[in-house]
């Protein structure tokens, strides 16, 4: 069985549907990136200064968001939710809203950096619309750090649960059955 394949579905419907090794590499090496992007973001709007830096910044920002929508398609086509089709439908359009609301915040953080670079290369560094795109771009950033933290509240309760919903994504401190 190739990367991409998934595995048999489990054949009880309290079952999770385990994630393919492709979308674990999706999920955990976008947190490296993502890591990587709260390490070294700008401070301040004045180091777009410098032109090597500005270039940098656009060319990350558009990996960023290419990456983004590579996963969004990626994880959209080949397969549906983990969760067990046991799962009452309010918690599978709850757990779908936060995965949505982190796809879209993250790339719309992307798009409003990659705005604020190009009015910034463009000489446009003050009014109006420069700071509604810069307060834009830090709403989105606050947005998505709690809707991070919201998803990786779910993981942990999904963990303490026992219902394999961790275990389906996360390859360490795999859960005992702990099913009810």
């Amino acid at each position: 069985m190739s990367a991409d394949q998934q595995p048999n579905p489990p054949l009880s419907s309290d079952e999770p549907i385990p994630h393919s090794l492709m979308a674990k590499v999706f999920h955990w090496g976008f947190i490296g990136v993502l890591a990587y992007a709260w390490l070294k973001q700008v401070d301040e709007v004045e180091e777009l200064e410098d032109a090597s830096f500005l270039m940098e910044e656009f060319l990350f920002a558009t990996v960023f968001l290419l990456l983004r929508l590579a996963r969004f398609i990626y994880m959209r086509s080949t397969r549906p939710s983990a969760l067990p089709a046991s799962t009452p439908k309010r918690a599978k359009r709850l757990a779908r809203a936060v995965h949505l609301a982190i796809y879209g915040s993250l790339a719309l953080l992307a798009i409003t950096g990659l705005a604020i670079g190009g009015m910034f290369a463009a000489g446009v560094s003050e009014g109006f619309v420069f700071g509604t795109v810069l307060w834009l771009h830090e709403v989105f950033y606050w947005a998505s750090v709690n809707f991070i933290a919201l998803h990786v509240i779910a993981a942990l309760y999904h963990r303490y649960l026992g219902d394999g919903i961790w275990s389906s994504m996360v390859p360490v401190f795999k859960e005992k059955a702990n099913r009810h």
